[in-house]
């Protein structure tokens, strides 16, 4: 339970609470109240860093419509109350950026689904439109404009979620 120092970053204790997503963000991505009390109670439990789960790059990168997603300026005034939240106890706050790529669905999410390549996820059964180059362009950026936005609004750490097939696994 010591503390942990990253660079001039001093982590009160070595207790990581593990990426979660609420699903509680308004239609256009936004940081909803039920978000902010949520992670805010988990950082009342004395941990040492919280990480804010699944959270997409831009709207078609969702699981849900109700998945948050950032990148935009109008997200920055809620992602700063959620950093804000979280460090008036004393924990470091991370968010995860995703894109789900081929593991979108339409039935959950109103965007087309995409990849790398044409493919069908067995349990979800909707295949996945080749993205093209401009495509994976602008995700590019929006990984980029959702990062420089998460440092920005006040969060320690930003993580790039790379597993479950999402599209950059």
């Amino acid at each position: 339970f010591s503390e942990l120092k990253i660079k001039d970053l001093i982590i009160k204790n070595r207790i990581l609470s593990s990426p979660r997503n609420i699903n509680s963000a308004d239609l256009k991505g936004n940081v909803s109240e039920k978000t902010i009390d949520y992670f805010e109670n988990i950082a009342k439990n004395n941990i040492g860093i919280v990480t804010i789960g699944g959270t997409a790059v831009n709207p078609q990168g969702r699981n849900t419509i109700t998945e948050m997603w950032v990148g935009r300026e109008y997200h920055r005034k809620g992602l700063k109350q959620l950093s804000s939240s979280i460090k008036k106890y004393g924990a470091k706050a991370t968010l995860q950026l995703s894109h789900v790529g081929p593991q979108g669905n339409t039935v959950y999410n109103d965007q087309e689904v995409v990849g790398s390549s044409e493919y069908i996820v067995p349990d979800i059964n909707i295949k996945a439109r080749p993205l093209k180059i401009n495509e994976i362009e602008k995700i590019e950026d929006d990984f980029a404009n959702a990062a420089i936005l998460g440092w920005e609004s006040g969060f320690d750490f930003i993580e790039i979620h790379l597993a479950h097939g999402y599209l950059i696994h």
